[in-house]
């Protein structure tokens, strides 16, 4: 299940500090993932945080989307 692709700064440049400690908080555990459970998990945890970033750090709404659309969308590359 796993293809071990690399999520890559480059894929979202400029970032805010609270929007690159999102980024990286779940690059390598996606790039970990070998199960559907395990897809699941991050996601629903992913969006929870998501959701909880943006009430904290409202002016980088936008940013944060970009990058968790982007790591939502490695999480269902790695685990097809």
């Amino acid at each position: 299940m796993n293809n071990n692709k690399i999520i890559s700064l480059a894929d979202a440049p400029g970032l805010p500090a609270a929007v690159t400690a999102f980024y990286d908080r779940y690059r390598e555990r996606i790039t970990g993932i070998k199960t559907v459970e395990q897809r699941n998990n991050i996601l629903s945890e992913m969006q929870q945080d998501f959701e909880r970033k943006v009430r904290q750090e409202p002016q980088d709404r936008d940013k944060l989307s970009e990058v968790y659309q982007l790591l939502k969308r490695k999480c269902w590359e790695v685990s097809t």
